[in-house]
């Protein structure tokens, strides 16, 4: 199996070339995915990395940003 068979595999939505559809069609899947997307958005992780990681590690990615942001507002409230 080549890789990107198994990555459409693995990940239903991973797909290697624009098949045309509508801007509200691609923003609901973003949504649907955001744990997948939010650590690369943030520049935490890589896409390479992130397509490489478990569910349960993209989720600990995702607790990891929230106690980093938690924990710049509340360094911005003491000064």
């Amino acid at each position: 199996m080549d890789l990107t068979s198994y990555l459409q595999r693995l990940l239903p939505f991973f797909e290697t070339e624009s098949k045309g559809k509508p801007q509200n069609v691609v923003k609901k899947e973003v949504e649907d995915n955001w744990d997948f997307w939010r650590p690369v958005a943030e520049g935490m992780i890589s896409l390479t990395e992130a397509y490489q990681m478990s569910p349960y590690q993209l989720q600990q990615a995702n607790e990891a940003l929230n106690k980093l942001i938690k924990q710049k507002n509340d360094a911005n409230k003491v000064k």
